[in-house]
């Protein structure tokens, strides 16, 4: 897969990061992503977790020719505005610490190779 970053906000609460990914099958694969994921770091007292919450929105390029960057900005926004919002079910958790531990909700499976999944793997743990 290929990724180009189109947009991407720093500076504002939430972040905000806008990309265009292709490659053979990058849409199915990336489609199952769309909802909420869920980054947990313990608190001072390890006891309980503060939640870090990322939505994820996956939508499919359209078959129109693209000439430059600044047109693929603008048929992104116009595919992204054309979608309600959605109900926010929860995709996976993420915990680095005490011990790593992610957990897929919508296929069922936990795994403590944190780092595989974080390398991009997370496809082939179903």
């Amino acid at each position: 897969m290929r990724l180009v970053v189109l947009e991407e906000k720093t500076d504002l609460a939430p972040y905000y990061f806008v990309a265009a990914v292709s490659g053979f099958g990058s849409y199915m694969i990336l489609s199952e992503e769309n909802g909420l994921h869920i980054y947990e770091q313990p608190k001072n007292n390890q006891r309980s977790f503060q939640r870090f919450n990322v939505m994820v929105t996956v939508q499919p390029q359209p078959y129109l020719p693209i000439h430059g960057l600044s047109e693929l900005v603008k048929q992104a926004e116009s595919c992204f505005a054309a979608i309600m919002k959605r109900k926010s079910n929860v995709v996976r958790h993420y915990r680095e610490n005490p011990s790593p531990l992610v957990r897929d909700h919508r296929r069922n499976w936990r795994s403590g190779r944190i780092d595989r999944i974080f390398d991009g793997n997370f496809d082939l743990f179903s």
